[in-house]
């Protein structure tokens, strides 16, 4: 039980680190994020989570036995076994290869024609 309830921490202070730098780094913030007293709450509890969850984690591997070893290697496959499936899912479909003009290096990418036709000014 200590295992799942450390693991459960962990999360959550992972979760509230990914929700705090979305709120803080937008174009404009809200402008709760501005109070100091506040970036340090959410510091505070970032890393409460983080000590408690290692704490609770330990405790849990140490006192369990055989059952905390096998809470712990399943919270371990279980979450990177659906990051590996989240990021299949979210790959994006193989494009057949551009073949760029000839004499041109753009790396796939169509380059614009030089000549005739094109707009060319020269500053001043």
């Amino acid at each position: 039980m200590f295992t799942l309830i450390g693991f459960g921490l962990i999360a959550a202070a992972i979760a509230m680190f990914a929700w705090a730098t979305v709120q803080f780094r937008r174009a404009t913030p809200p402008r709760w994020t501005r109070s100091d007293f506040l970036a340090n709450l959410i510091v505070l509890g970032l890393v409460s989570g983080l000590a408690f969850g290692s704490a609770f984690l330990i405790q849990g591997v140490a006192v369990g036995g055989t059952v905390g070893w096998a809470e712990l290697a399943g919270l371990i496959v279980v979450p990177g076994m659906a990051t590996v499936f989240v990021r299949r899912v979210r790959r994006p479909a193989a494009r057949p290869d551009l073949t760029p003009i000839s004499g041109g290096s753009g790396g796939g990418r169509p380059q614009r024609p030089i000549g005739a036709g094109s707009d060319h000014r020269r500053a001043a």
